[in-house]
């Protein structure tokens, strides 16, 4: 009931289940976990922990194609800042992709659509060594466009910086990842992910 409408909803903390991050949507969107992240036991429960070198999950390639709204939620325990740090999200450089990620210790989000990159991203600095929930919500239903995003931090809404933003998330065919954004060096989560 808990999971009831998501494309896709994992979480560590119901335990250890190897190299395979199961899927609680019900849509067979498995996570494969790639490059050694480990399982790590964390505030009593069991959470995904990145090295910032080469982990990361993979969950396939058909997640957010072709939605006009959706919403991201995790737990995010991020050790070291830098560049481009990958949470979690899609990325194609050559076609639209939908993105949440760190940009050295702020939140930042981008909705690209073909060639023209869009984005709203939070002046609010993340606190390093700290679990903290991240929520970024998008309505592409909203005519107007400032609205149609959201971000929220520990349950506190963000404040973002203006940028228009596509009514949908066409279809590309990059790889939905949890713990890294295939950019410039830097770009792997060094720390930890729960549901």
């Amino acid at each position: 009931e808990l999971w009831r409408g998501c494309v896709g909803a994992w979480n560590p903390g119901l335990g250890n289940t190897g190299l395979v991050l199961r899927d609680w949507s019900g849509n067979q969107n498995k996570g494969v976990l790639a490059g050694g992240p480990t399982w790590e036991t964390s505030g009593g429960r069991q959470a995904l922990d990145f090295d910032g070198v080469n982990d990361e999950v993979q969950c396939g390639t058909t997640l957010l194609n072709g939605l006009a709204a959706f919403t991201y939620s995790v737990w995010c325990y991020q050790r070291t800042s830098g560049a481009y740090v990958g949470v979690l999200g899609k990325y194609a450089s050559t076609t639209s992709d939908t993105e949440l990620i760190l940009v050295g210790s702020t939140i930042l989000q981008t909705v690209r659509n073909g060639s023209n990159t869009t984005y709203r991203q939070s002046a609010s600095v993340l606190t390093l060594n700290q679990w903290q929930h991240l929520v970024v919500v998008f309505d592409g239903t909203q005519a107007v466009q400032a609205d149609r995003m959201r971000m929220y931090r520990n349950g506190v809404s963000l404040s973002l910086s203006a940028n228009s933003l596509p009514a949908t998330v066409t279809t590309n065919v990059a790889e939905f990842k949890l713990g890294s954004y295939p950019g410039p060096s830097g770009s792997r989560l060094d720390g930890r992910l729960d549901d």
